[in-house]
């Protein structure tokens, strides 16, 4: 009896085991691999190469540079990957991000194509299939930004106000100068706040490029200059597709949509990436609806494109804000070509108050723009330094002004201390070796920028609520006026100054200044240190001359 209630026993766990043995090779048949190759461009494999595909692990090739990995939630026939060799560069395969690609079918293999980071050829001018230059202009062009222009209307731009016809907005409609150019404003908050969709002027698109050049393993100022060697080189090329790139980089939306639509009307396969470069010149045109209609056609074949979804995203929020239909968007500073004469303009910087016990350092950005008469955009812009140490003492600089993204390093002209103990003020200047002590009087610990206005004559306050910039709470106002100082032909012209400014540091961390007679003025601090900053920022050079100016006390 025992040994007969030891074999049932038996014979239930060889059953279950058969069952569990058939359900795991049932699960082993259903599970597929995707294959691919490494490769360099002269063909030769990457043997023992580690793969890494974003989100998604790492892989290591064989001998014959192939790899498997197997399907996933994330990773299926369609879905999109992005591939990274360590030590190379992807080339190919390269769909608006150089290593992405939507996997194909599991028996095609996934062919890579690398070049070693600083190889030359990455970069080099001809029009080869191996530089890099396409994919990162396809990379910049495919990543939209939200839009926003004077007459816009929306819930971001009509909070805390009352319409009436001296409102903002009926300000702004009026923000034109006397060439009935538009002053170039700048990207309205959105409920996603700066940190998704940042000004216009400081895209990301230089980040991206400091992150590309250190990813490619060249200087960002060699990187700059060969892609603007490209472009160049491209805009008389014979292949449409790359005078399409070349338009978009340069801004000519025009000809990109031209040469975009010509191209896909033509070609006998569909090139989807094509028409999210078409949607990016159709919605730069203001042609909202034709780039949401682009979009769609690509994800109807890719539903789930991170890319695509987010731009769209994007054409859709902006036509919440621009219901009007459409309108071209003003040109911006976001090329590396740009014209105009040299600026002699200087530009005071953010507010930051003299306070003690709140040390700080960060870099602050200005930048400029002004509509020309042909229409185009004249740009410069430059960096300080600024800091502020334990004692409240703040160290800012001068520069020049320079063309934007480009090699250029801003002239340095000079420094000034400002000290709230000794209510001094000493300015130190390169060029004369002269440092200049002049009385100081320190702002109030609320400068009159930062109070709230009510509506008195031409002028109108617009609270913009709170958002962060840089992880760094911050509340916006703003001021739209007509000036009392036009002159007679001048009737028409209207300012804005848009303030974000952070209370528990003491300090503006983003203004925007319009006045269609100067141009449109952006500042922004970034890469914040609330830290005792560097003390030999404050030093004054030991071999520069000490002039004293200060005029004596009142008796």
């Amino acid at each position: 009896m025992f040994m007969a209630v030891n074999r049932r026993q038996s014979t239930g766990r060889n059953v279950s085991c058969s069952l569990l043995m058939g359900a795991i090779v049932l699960a082993s048949a259903t599970i597929q691999y995707f294959h691919g190759g490494v490769h360099n461009v002269d063909g030769q494999p990457i043997s023992q190469g580690d793969v890494q595909i974003e989100g998604a692990g790492a892989f290591r090739t064989s001998d014959s540079g192939e790899f498997d990995f197997p399907q996933s939630k994330v990773l299926d026939v369609d879905s999109e990957a992005v591939f990274h060799v360590t030590h190379w560069v992807v080339v190919q395969p390269c769909d608006l991000k150089n290593g992405r690609i939507h996997l194909p079918p599991f028996k095609r293999q996934i062919e890579i194509t690398v070049l070693a980071r600083s190889d030359k050829r990455l970069i080099n001018e001809a029009l080869s299939a191996l530089t890099i230059h396409r994919c990162l202009i396809e990379e910049m062009a495919s990543q939209f930004v939200i839009r926003k222009y004077p007459g816009a209307t929306g819930k971001s731009a009509s909070r805390d106000r009352k319409e009436s016809t001296r409102s903002p907005v009926a300000l702004r409609q009026r923000a034109y100068d006397r060439r009935g150019h538009w002053a170039p404003a700048r990207y309205g908050v959105s409920k996603h706040g700066f940190e998704k969709f940042p000004n216009p002027v400081d895209f990301n698109r230089s980040e991206f490029l400091v992150r590309k050049a250190e990813e490619l393993g060249f200087p960002e100022g060699v990187l700059l200059s060969a892609i603007e060697a490209w472009a160049k080189a491209a805009e008389a090329a014979e292949d449409p597709y790359d005078r399409a790139l070349a338009a978009l980089h340069f801004g000519h939306y025009s000809d990109a949509s031209h040469y975009l639509s010509h191209l896909i009307e033509s070609s006998s396969t569909q090139n989807l990436k094509r028409y999210v470069l078409l949607a990016r010149a159709e919605y730069e045109l203001g042609n909202l609806d034709a780039a949401e209609s682009a979009l769609k056609r690509v994800l109807a074949r890719y539903p789930r494109d991170s890319i695509t979804l987010n731009d769209l995203d994007i054409v859709r929020q902006t036509q919440k804000i621009h219901p009007a239909g459409p309108t071209p968007f003003p040109p911006s500073c976001d090329t590396l070509h740009n014209r105009g004469t040299e600026l002699g303009l200087s530009v005071p910087g953010v507010v930051i108050l003299p306070i003690p016990k709140m040390p700080f350092s960060s870099r602050e950005t200005i930048e400029w723009s002004k509509s020309l008469d042909d229409g185009t955009l004249s740009c410069r812009s430059f960096y300080t330094i600024v800091a502020r140490d334990r004692a409240g003492r703040i160290r800012r600089e001068f520069r020049r002004f320079i063309r934007p993204l480009t090699i250029d390093e801003p002239e340095f002209v000079s420094f000034t201390v400002f000290d709230p103990q000794e209510r001094l003020s000493t300015e130190c200047v390169t060029s004369k070796r002269i440092c200049y002590v002049r009385n100081y009087n320190p702002p109030s610990n609320r400068p009159a920028d930062w109070e709230p206005r009510v509506q008195h004559g031409d002028e109108e306050f617009l609270s913009l609520g709170t958002s962060k910039i840089d992880g760094i709470p911050v509340v916006g106002d703003e001021l739209v006026a007509i000036p009392h100082d036009l002159k007679p032909d001048e009737a028409s012209i209207t300012t804005s100054k848009e303030i974000w400014h952070s209370d528990p540091y003491k300090m503006n961390v983003y203004e925007v200044r319009v006045d269609p007679r100067i141009g449109t003025i952006t500042l922004r601090l970034t890469d914040c240190k609330f830290s005792d900053p560097d003390p030999k920022l404050f030093a004054l050079p030991s071999d520069f001359e000490i002039v004293d100016e200060r005029r004596a006390a009142n008796p």
